[in-house]
């Protein structure tokens, strides 16, 4: 939803034209709706980047349970592998393990340290990580989901990727004079692979995208004199939020890993949605309540049956990176009301359910099990059963989750905009392409993060990191920077664009595309997908 603001700012829910006014309360009820007339009626005056905008949603059709789309079923899926059939993979890894190490070694260094310190308190602050070893027991794939999809209107083939790892290594951090070990690390998640896109020449397919569905899930243990008490401590609680935040700026949709060889041959190709993929469909979600929620049998389970009245439950929400709760005491049914972004249907849906106890402990209730995207909009309103993780595995609970949920699409124009509900009150959303800086001087280059704010929205970008510049002496570092300048500084169409700076440098459009592209002077980097909701 949103106003067409600027080339990335976007995008109101429209609706067929004779539709009634959006102050009818019978409106709010049907706003969700939208046809493929209504996109394709623009102005021939319309500005370049107004065009490339709708072109990217020119396939958009109406969301119901009877239609036939991305969203709501996978196109052409393969088949499945598991077990011996994944050895390749395996044998793969190994082959990368030592370096994989390495990497993320350095960036446990160089990126969760500081951010660590800066979440801590004093004198907790001065903790620092003093040895690294993740072992020799490489993370294990379950299994392979491959299917054919579109996503921006690019083509491509997903591998859906089952990935467990039971680290076998130690680490230890100091605080001095305190030694605090972590042992016993575990990840659970599932990884996307997309060779994207798919090319009608040579190389066939373009690149790869790298992202997660949802964070994934890592544990650990504590060793040390300081092990029994650090379990309740502000450190592991600080430490298993920062390890979440960088795993979810890094690999958690819509942030990514792109990597592609099209160097030369972008000019027909929207490069920016390949890097930053944009989301299809904005989906509000309400949770309406909690069924079979027994607080007084768990207060006198835990023998405080006199302080019922101060125990109370609130719901957590994930979908992507983004995380939402619902209050513990709530004053209207509107307050569990909150918009999300959605990229792809597969993308799942974590809603679980806690307890705050009278020491404001949370208490871990339920979860709703395998929840995605298709199953709320096959189920829009519907209660979803609960279940509680335990050692033995799930265990069903009596308690279920009532979740509404209502779907918009995403357009340049601002004609018509739902009603607020309680958190859900966007009315656009501002999409940034946070990409590097030129001029910064080396020393300064990692580490810098930008801070986004419109009206009371505030977006903290992730940590830059230093891009050397790669001196090309077949192009000279002037010349460089004026096709920069002149690329981004233009009105003109893409093609005549190029085709005035080939005549200017003598540089063949090979060598244009490639510093466009790439933009080697600028070694400030960010390389992060930010979406800013605006509320007027």
């Amino acid at each position: 939803m949103g106003l067409s603001l600027s080339n990335h700012g976007c995008a109101c829910p429209s609706m067929p034209k004779g539709s009634p006014n959006r102050q009818n309360s019978d409106f709010d009820e049907k706003i969700e709706q939208i046809v493929e007339a209504q996109v394709t009626q623009l102005s021939a005056t319309s500005s370049r980047s107004q065009l490339s905008r709708i072109n990217l949603r020119s396939t958009t059709q109406e969301y119901n349970n009877d239609m036939s789309h991305g969203l709501l079923e996978r196109a052409e899926e393969g088949p499945s592998a598991a077990g011996d059939d994944l050895k390749w993979l395996h044998w793969l890894l190994g082959q990368h393990w030592p370096y994989l190490k390495k990497s993320m070694e350095k960036v446990i260094k160089k990126e969760l340290e500081p951010i660590i310190q800066e979440a801590l308190p004093k004198p907790l602050n001065k903790i620092s990580f003093q040895d690294i070893d993740f072992g020799d027991v490489m993370p294990n794939f379950s299994d392979i989901h491959p299917v054919f999809d579109i996503q921006n209107d690019f083509k491509g083939v997903s591998l859906e990727m089952g990935v467990t790892w039971h680290c076998a290594g130690k680490i230890v951090m100091v605080l001095d004079p305190v030694r605090i070990g972590l042992d016993n690390i575990s990840l659970e998640g599932t990884v996307l692979l997309k060779l994207r896109p798919i090319l009608d020449r040579l190389p066939i397919i373009g690149g790869m995208q790298i992202t997660m569905l949802s964070p994934p899930q890592v544990q650990w243990n504590f060793t040390g004199g300081l092990a029994l008490g650090l379990q309740m401590d502000v450190v592991t609680r600080t430490l298993r939020k920062v390890v979440a935040d960088i795993l979810s700026d890094l690999l958690v949709v819509p942030n990514q890993i792109f990597v592609h060889w099209l160097e030369g041959h972008a000019i027909d190709i929207d490069m920016d949605i390949l890097e930053f993929p944009e989301p299809e469909i904005v989906m509000r979600l309400c949770v309406c309540g909690v069924e079979g929620l027994d607080l007084d049998s768990y207060a006198h389970s835990c023998g405080w049956g006199c302080y019922t009245a101060q125990l109370s439950s609130y719901v957590m929400l994930q979908l992507g990176a983004r995380n939402c709760q619902t209050p513990a005491i709530r004053s209207s049914e509107s307050e569990g009301w909150f918009d999300l972004l959605v990229y792809t249907g597969d993308q799942h849906v974590n809603v679980e359910v806690f307890s705050q106890d009278i020491t404001y402990q949370d208490v871990h209730l339920g979860i709703v099990e395998g929840l995605t995207v298709q199953n709320l909009v096959q189920q829009p309103e519907w209660k979803w059963p609960l279940s509680q993780r335990t050692d033995r595995g799930s265990e069903d609970k009596a308690m279920k989750v009532e979740l509404s949920a209502k779907f918009f699409h995403l357009s340049p124009t601002s004609e018509f905009v739902p009603t607020g509900k309680g958190n859900a009150d966007t009315q656009a959303f501002l999409f940034v392409h946070l990409r590097s800086c030129r001029g910064i001087k080396d020393d300064f280059c990692e580490g810098a993060r930008i801070r986004f704010k419109v009206g009371d929205e505030e977006v903290l970008g992730k940590s830059s990191y230093y891009h050397p510049m790669v001196d090309d002496t077949a192009i000279a570092t002037p010349t460089q920077k004026m096709v920069e300048h002149l690329w981004e500084t233009s009105d003109l169409p893409e093609k005549e664009m190029m085709k005035l700076i080939v005549e200017m440098t003598g540089l063949s459009p090979e060598e244009v595309s490639s510093i466009v592209h790439s933009r080697p002077t600028f070694t400030m980097r960010w390389g992060q997908f930010v979406a800013i909701g605006v509320k007027d």
